[in-house]
């Protein structure tokens, strides 16, 4: 993220999946941009018990 300069949760918090999308467009990765962001949003807002809960539930798909 640093490389495109996104530099905290609450920039990375602040992008819609289109403009993510464009701004990792040179980073060649499997990314759920989705899921990247709501857990950036958690992270932005304090909500750890909230960032765990979410995580966990994409581990037991």
């Amino acid at each position: 993220m640093i490389e495109v300069g996104i530099m905290s949760f609450s920039h990375l918090a602040s992008f819609d999946e289109d403009s993510l999308k464009k701004r990792l467009k040179k980073v060649r990765a499997n990314i759920n941009y989705g899921q990247i962001l709501e857990q950036a949003k958690f992270i932005a807002k304090g909500q750890f018990r909230e960032l765990l809960a979410y995580q966990d539930k994409l581990n037991k798909r």
